[in-house]
Order: structure tokens, then C-alpha cells, then sequence
């Protein structure tokens, strides 16, 4: 057929990232069950991720109260990543946020995470959070770089946090601090 080719080594991908609602419950079920089977990593297993309706609802309610977000990174109508924000309850730690950023072993190193990682930020900023904190399991040397190179910085170890297999794996704690003033 005629027209011109797109050379096959060229992959240029268009990812949309969203914030996620209880539309996404759905798909949020079938990509973290898809991650969580990828990898050691993460926190759950495949067998331990939240049905839909819950995700529905955990979706809905932190949108509504202002709790916390969820950003998909789709591509096409799948999602690829996700980063999971929620910001401390009690008044006196209103001011930090909890993450957890995932993406699908297929899309690493396209620069998902790192998208995730601003979006979350740019959240956090426009809702008066000054300290961005995580947890990432010691081996996940590729994460820990991608946290280090957005500014994040090792604040200690949970010795034997998890237990994986059988065996005992620390986990790195990780924060950082950022200024909403020019955000």
C-alpha cells in the first residue's frame, strides 16, 4: 500500500494522565491486580487489591473531602500508572501527604512516574501541603533513583517492615518538602 511508514523502532507514545473518579473503578480493579502480579515491590499482592466498589467509593470520597487524589496515566482507555495520594488525618498532620506511584511493568521508563510524581506535587501545592513522604522497598533501586532525581531524600530505614516470601525486606523512608509558594 502506499503513504509513508513510521520506521518500527520509533515508539511515540500518547499517555493522557487524569484525576481518577469512580468511573475508573473498573480498570483501577484490573491495572493494580496487573501491577501488584508484576512485581515484589508493592505493598499488596494481587489477591489483596480493593474490588471495585470499594475503589469507588475510596475514589469519591477523598475528591469530595479533600483527602487525598488519584491519578491515572492511561493510554488509550488502560491504564498504564497510577500515583495515590493522601494527605494526614489528624489536623497537626494535615500538612503532609502520603504517596504511592505504580506503573505497569510494559511502560517502564517512558517517563510515567516522573509525571505522576508532578501531578501529585502540583496538588499537594495547591492544597497546602508542605511534606511529600514514602515508603519504597530497599531493593527498588530504579524507584529510589526516580524519587532521589524529583528532589526526595532518604530519611531512614524500616528494618524487616516486610515480609515477602518468607523473607524479611526493609523498606526505604522518603520525603520531600516542597514550597507552595512557588507552585
Amino acid at each position: 500500500m502506499g503513504g509513508i511508514q513510521k520506521p518500527e523502532t520509533l515508539h511515540m507514545v500518547n499517555y493522557e494522565y487524569r484525576v481518577g473518579s469512580s468511573d475508573d473503578a473498573l480498570l483501577a480493579e484490573k491495572f493494580f491486580t496487573k501491577v501488584n502480579g508484576e512485581t515484589e515491590y508493592l505493598l499488596f499482592s494481587p489477591d489483596e487489591v480493593m474490588p471495585a466498589k470499594a475503589w469507588a467509593s475510596s475514589l469519591e470520597y477523598a475528591l469530595q473531602h479533600k483527602t487525598g487524589v488519584t491519578y491515572f496515566c492511561l493510554q488509550g482507555e488502560d491504564i498504564v500508572g497510577a500515583g495515590i495520594a493522601f494527605r494526614g488525618f489528624p489536623r497537626r498532620q494535615h500538612h503532609v501527604m502520603g504517596i504511592a506511584l505504580m506503573v505497569a511493568k510494559d511502560h517502564h521508563r517512558q517517563g510515567i512516574g516522573l509525571g505522576l510524581l508532578r501531578k501529585l506535587e502540583d496538588w499537594a501545592a495547591s492544597h497546602s501541603i508542605v511534606r511529600i513522604e514514602l515508603t519504597v522497598h530497599a531493593e527498588n533501586l530504579r524507584a529510589i533513583q526516580i524519587y532521589k532525581r524529583f528532589g526526595f531524600t532518604k530519611e531512614g530505614v524500616k528494618r524487616n517492615s516486610l515480609r515477602i516470601d518468607n523473607r524479611l525486606i526493609d523498606e526505604v523512608y522518603m520525603a520531600k518538602c516542597i514550597d507552595t509558594v512557588t507552585h
